[in-house]
């Protein structure tokens, strides 16, 4: 399993992962959903790769299955009188698809990535004045090509956790919507792929909003914390025991997903 959203080591390489399961005779799906690269999978030897229409494509709601033709007519069948009849794609998504692969081939890719990176610069070079952040870029793990800002809290100036930054962020005017995957480990990411002209300056002006929060909460000056970064707390017989704060198995973070669709469709027609 290669995913940079559950580990960080210890993986098994997918060229090696591909081979281990064709040597006992098991045929390999790649979920690549939004990656860049429509063709490396296949190249690696998977059997089926599947990608969304919807996400870098930037077409309808669809999915593009691409690799053993075998494989491909099972679903097909599948499609036309089996469990996927109900969520069989419409000629509209269809022909969506299609037209998104040849705009996709005809992009001017490097000056697209140029402009997104230029917005983060402008993003980074803001934050970065904000005393209590820091913040660094952080290249795409699976190897798009694209550059985020990584930002977390600086223990020494400010008490703020990360998490709550994200949620005052995301309740304010505009809505500033994270890459929150990785706030138990003490960050976010901003993504500058879905930004259009005037919103790296609106995320600039909503944090400089917020620094407020970062300097009337003071940095924790206890000998516990001395000793970070850990994920471990001591209790009251100073025996080390898990923070569940600080952990990701543990770990739930305010404002989940879960709570946003329990809140379906008022929080959207607001």
């Amino acid at each position: 399993m290669v995913s940079h959203h559950t580990v960080q080591s210890g993986l098994i390489g997918l060229q090696t992962f591909i081979e281990l399961c064709h040597e006992k005779g098991v045929s390999v799906i790649v979920d690549a959903a939004s990656e860049y690269d429509l063709k490396i999978f296949i190249n690696m030897g998977a059997d089926v790769v599947l990608y969304s229409g919807h996400k870098f494509l930037g077409g309808p709601t669809s999915g593009i299955v691409a690799g053993n033709s075998a494989l491909i007519k099972a679903a097909y069948m599948h499609q036309l009188n089996g469990i996927g009849r109900a969520m069989k794609a419409g000629k509209e998504s269809v022909v969506g698809a299609i037209a998104a692969i040849q705009r996709w081939q005809n992009i001017d890719h490097r000056k697209l990535h140029e402009e997104e990176y230029q917005r983060l610069t402008h993003i980074r070079k803001g934050l970065e004045k904000i005393r209590g952040l820091c913040v660094g870029e952080h290249a795409d793990p699976t190897g798009n090509p694209l550059t985020r800002l990584k930002v977390s809290i600086d223990p020494e100036l400010s008490g703020l956790r990360i998490e709550e930054l994200s949620k005052a962020l995301l309740q304010g005017n505009p809505e500033i919507v994270v890459r929150d995957h990785h706030l138990d480990l003490g960050f976010f990411e901003i993504d500058p792929c879905n930004m259009k002209s005037g919103d790296p300056e609106r995320v600039v002006s909503r944090v400089q909003e917020l620094q407020n929060l970062l300097v009337d909460c003071p940095p924790d000056s206890s000998e516990e914390n001395k000793l970070r970064p850990r994920r471990s707390v001591y209790d009251e017989k100073g025996i080390p025991v898990v923070n569940p704060d600080c952990v990701s198995w543990a770990y739930r973070k305010s404002g989940d997903r879960e709570d946003q669709l329990k809140s379906w469709p008022e929080r959207y027609l607001k």
